[in-house]
């Protein structure tokens, strides 16, 4: 008898566990899921080497430090436009995964912190090569009227 209240008690714990958002760590709320699906759109439109598809979902004032105190990397709006019809014009394929933290809501602000694998084959002056990045970033995004935009964190 005992046993079977064990299974039980463990049946209803697993139930309870919340659904999470295709890869990651994060609960499938009504709120997270507008997040996460904007982070889906950025993956397949980087996978698909297509800057315009990026940039819609970029908010105008974007801004971005690349992570270090030195102001000679940082670069906004326009730059990021340059940066990405660059880059991919030297990239013959690109592969993003994408696997979300957590994701942080105040407000008109969401931080979402994500680990991301991309594996892209480049065109160098040398020769082509696979390139493969892997790392841990934060991405901010700020609330538009007609939805969120990433406003930092690419």
């Amino acid at each position: 008898m005992r046993a079977f209240f064990a299974l039980a008690l463990l049946a209803w714990a697993v139930s309870c566990k919340p659904t999470l958002l295709p890869n990651s760590d994060v609960e499938d709320t009504a709120a997270n899921r507008e997040l996460y699906d904007v982070v889906e759109s950025y993956r397949l439109a980087m996978e698909s080497r297509d800057a315009d598809r990026v940039m819609a979902l970029v908010a105008k004032d974007f801004f971005d430090t690349s992570g270090t105190e030195n102001p000679a990397d940082d670069y906004g709006y326009p730059e990021l436009a340059s940066r990405l019809k660059e880059d991919f014009g030297r990239t013959s394929a690109l592969r993003l995964d994408i696997h979300l933290k957590s994701i942080e809501i105040k407000e008109d602000v969401a931080l979402i912190e994500y680990r991301f694998q991309s594996r892209a084959h480049v065109k160098f002056p040398v020769g082509d090569q696979w390139i493969t990045n892997t790392d841990v970033n934060r991405m901010r995004l700020k609330r538009a009227d007609d939805g969120w935009r990433i406003a930092s964190g690419l």
